[in-house]
């Protein structure tokens, strides 16, 4: 179209031309000849689209701009949306209007105030009617784009809506989406009528009908709206309904627009919406549980609070209807506990479609009344949901709050009747060179899981301890052979002790003696001496890393003792082994492999045994290391050193006693 009407200008303009040299000029009657035109420009910036309209304005009042569109040089509509690039130069055609009794000659002068660079190419055409007294010029004008007005100026906005279903309803919230890195964030979505004010009661879509959506955005930091330049919206799968509001602020950039779209009709055997009724339990509610059945019984159960809308095409599964759960709805909650208001809780629903329909997660929608939807999954056919709902506080209930005591983190407070109990939490919070050491409720240190009961708004504070943790490097090395240690093993018959060297990245302990009735004796004791004697080297030697191989070799009657060391198995490892074979039967040949790997580890200064707890058996340690009864290595001796002076005397014993009689000491 835009191509014919350009044709048309130049058609006119040829005429005009040829009627200038002819002698004759078109003018209205009575017409005042316009000998110039005052224009201003502003040339396009860098990353903006030719989709709307160049910026023009007539600057006097005798001629108004009536039309502007970008062409080619020669006058003709651009093929496809042209994105403008920083200095290259671009063309627009701009119609001009006389005012009531003024006309326009071929050679009337444009004068350009331009914002940025740009030129009157030429004039394209004239038009005189003196039966309608309507006069125009048109011109060809080229502008050079400019860069970016600022750093992170926004000049598209493109949004994504997917239209609803037919059957769902505005209970369960639009969904819209933009791309990424394009400047900009939804903030909120909501359904809302024609004008933009957010819907009172839900509605059920049906399918052709028109819907509205009132969606916020939010401009990342240090970007800008072009409220300046062009600024393109683009809604797919919608159209925009009114006016896009765009504000820029050094508060924050935001804007919000209006988008209509039209539901989708579901296929017929499709269930388009499945909407759970849910009223949460109160705060004190117990749920216990029946483990004697071959079903989980809860009482209550917790498809007590759900209902099921009638006259719908869904039912609960013949297997069970609904259990407590965790957020992944993979473990099952299967210990009593008490429902506390501001806590969240789980359930899992298992539903199955009827009526010969069927799920499609593409068109089926999902909600419950006041609860969260988490997941949703199709399997066999059936429908999978796990929602989340935190219960509020009841009438009459009273405030377990927590207190981090100027610590970091948070839990949520906890709401029950007076009178009721409920267990400590463990400690999320975190403190800069402390550790949590118990809660105090009313004066009283409590440990989490103690149980308190509430008679009356209660704080629980968290009680810090000092303390230092440093990082040390585990000396072991799985790429060598060397050898750091060894490992002395005890033949349980006969009390034989026999030494084994262990490789650093690999432990052995080798085989056991000939009765088969010790043999589980002697794994147990290998396994025990392994631990021992790797925790010197900084591994940490649990059951799981240690794997025996136990195998009968051979059957004598005569007892000897072989050792083999830097032996390697089928993977390549390096391991010392030996053999006991006995006069009573079977020679049983028991293997262990200790695999390590290098890693980084941390010490807490002051647990010299490593237990997880700071108290009086990390002070005998010390005294035992320093008796020379027990020495200490690698992390224990890291970890002793609670004066921070790089060695270990009887002032770590003394600082981490006065530690544990809550001295305001540090320790490390």
């Amino acid at each position: 179209m835009m191509k014919k009407k350009i044709a048309a200008r130049l058609l006119s303009l040829t005429l005009a031309l040829l009627l200038m040299t002819a002698g004759v000029v078109t003018a209205g009657a009575a017409g005042t000849v316009q000998t110039q035109v005052n224009l201003k420009v502003t040339a396009p910036s860098d990353g903006m689209t030719s989709e709307t309209a160049p910026e023009v304005t007539a600057s006097d009042n005798d001629c108004s701009l009536e039309w502007a569109g970008w062409s080619t040089a020669e006058g003709y509509e651009p093929e496809g949306t042209i994105t403008f690039a920083e200095g290259q130069t671009y063309y627009f055609l701009a119609k001009i209007k006389a005012a009531d009794g003024y006309d326009f000659y071929y050679n009337t002068e444009a004068e350009v105030a331009f914002t940025g660079e740009g030129k009157v190419e030429k004039t394209v055409s004239v038009v005189n009617d003196d039966q309608t007294g309507y006069s125009s010029i048109t011109y060809l004008i080229s502008v050079v784009a400019r860069e970016a007005r600022f750093k992170g100026m926004i000049n598209d906005v493109v949004l994504n809506v997917t239209p609803p279903m037919q059957g769902q309803s505005s209970a369960a919230a639009p969904k819209v989406t933009v791309p990424e890195n394009m400047g900009f964030s939804v903030s909120a979505a909501e359904w809302c009528d024609e004008s933009g004010n957010a819907l009172q009661a839900p509605v059920q879509f049906a399918g052709g009908s028109k819907y509205y959506v009132h969606v916020g955005l939010t401009a990342d930091d240090g970007c800008w709206w072009n409220r300046l330049g062009t600024l393109q919206l683009t809604v797919n799968g919608g159209t925009l309904k009114g006016n896009f509001n765009a504000v820029n602020s050094t508060e924050g950039c935001w804007a919000d627009a209006v988008l209509e779209v039209v539901a989708e009709s579901a296929p017929e055997n499709v269930v388009p919406y499945v909407q759970l009724g849910f009223n949460a339990p109160a705060s004190g509610t117990e749920v216990t549980f029946d483990h004697e059945s071959y079903k989980i019984k809860a009482t209550p159960a917790a498809d007590t609070f759900i209902t099921l809308p009638g006259n719908v095409d869904y039912t609960y599964s013949g297997y069970w209807s609904a259990l407590w759960c965790d957020s992944t709805g993979e473990d099952t909650v299967q210990d009593d506990f008490t429902v506390y208001g501001g806590m969240t809780y789980y359930i899992e629903v298992l539903l199955k479609a009827t009526n010969g329909k069927h799920f499609d997660l593409r068109y089926t929608a999902v909600s419950v009344d006041n609860a969260s939807v988490l997941s949703t999954e199709l399997e066999s056919g059936m429908l999978y949901m796990v929602f989340a709902f935190t219960p509020g506080k009841g009438e009459g209930d009273l405030s377990v709050r927590f207190d981090p005591n100027g610590g970091a983190g948070e839990l949520p407070t906890i709401y029950l009747p007076a009178g009721r109990s409920c267990q400590l939490p463990a400690c999320s919070f975190t403190k800069a060179e402390r550790i949590f050491a118990a809660w105090e409720v009313n004066g009283e240190k409590k440990n989490p899981n103690d149980t308190i009961t509430v008679t009356a708004d209660t704080v629980v504070k968290a009680i810090w301890r000092h303390t230092k943790i440093v990082d040390i490097v585990n000396t072991v090395d799985t790429s060598t052979t060397e050898v750091v240690g060894t490992l002395v093993l005890t033949d349980s018959r006969t009390g034989e002790e026999t030494s084994i060297e262990v490789s650093r990245g690999t432990a052995a302990s080798g085989f056991s003696n000939p009765q088969s009735d010790d043999v589980n004796a002697l794994i147990e004791t290998a396994k025990a001496a392994i631990r021992t004697e790797a925790a010197k080297y900084g591994i940490a030697a649990d059951t799981d890393s240690l794997e025996p191989d136990v195998s009968v070799v051979d059957t004598t009657d005569k007892r000897t003792l072989e050792f083999e060391s830097d032996m390697t198995d089928e993977n390549g490892d390096l391991y010392a082994a030996f053999i006991i074979k006995g006069d009573f039967g079977h020679v049983w040949r028991m293997t262990f492999t200790l695999t390590v790997e290098k890693t980084a580890s941390s010490v807490l200064i002051g647990d010299v045994n490593n237990d997880g707890n700071i108290n009086i058996f990390d002070v005998t340690a010390i005294q035992r290391h320093l008796a020379e009864m027990e020495l200490l290595s690698g992390g224990g001796l890291k970890a002793a050193d609670c004066t921070g002076d790089g060695k270990v005397s009887i002032d770590d014993a003394t600082r981490l006693q006065m530690y544990l009689a809550e001295y305001d000491v540090t320790l490390g």
